[in-house]
């Protein structure tokens, strides 16, 4: 299961509404067609899979209630109204302590074309709405060297692992 990994040492990633609002603005249909050539459905706000022997385990109706989809609008209503944000000169929001919601740098292994494709799209996305994500796709060992030292901002990654007997890793 592939996840954006955010760094929470990083400011402005710091912010839970922050992140939510890069959640609501991942055009995730984009990545299913595109990036998966349609052999992925759209990834949905879940970390349990609603399929094979995780599916017992997922709440379809507290994904619905509680989870997010894509929706640029919402992204757009959190940074103006939650956050109370403005749009700098360059297009990309600042929060009200200074903070600029951008210089982000998104990386996973170069290589990874389906990744390398989904990263794109993402910074893509949060652009879009204001957000300044850009894509950096080093070597394997160097790209696993910074996420493991915490030296990234925003990084695509998954966590090996995962099984009935260990469910709690991806969590």
């Amino acid at each position: 299961l592939p996840l954006l990994i955010f760094n929470l040492n990083k400011k402005g990633l710091n912010n839970v509404k922050v992140r939510q609002a890069i959640a609501y603005a991942i055009n995730y249909p984009n990545i299913a067609t595109t990036a998966m050539s349609d052999y992925s459905v759209p990834a949905n706000a879940s970390l349990i899979i609603p399929t094979g022997y995780e599916s017992k385990f997922y709440d379809a109706a507290a994904v619905q209630a509680e989870g997010w989809t894509y929706d640029k609008n919402k992204a757009i209503q959190i940074l103006e109204g939650d956050l109370k944000a403005k749009k700098g000169s360059d297009g990309i929001y600042v929060l009200p302590d200074g903070t600029k919601l951008g210089g982000w740098k998104l990386i996973t292994p170069t290589g990874w074309t389906d990744w390398n494709t989904t990263c794109e799209i993402v910074a893509k996305s949060a652009k879009e709405v204001g957000i300044g994500i850009t894509t950096e796709f080093p070597q394997f060992p160097t790209m696993f060297a910074a996420l493991q030292n915490g030296n990234f901002d925003v990084a695509m990654f998954n966590y090996t692992g995962v099984g009935p007997a260990s469910p709690w890793i991806r969590f």
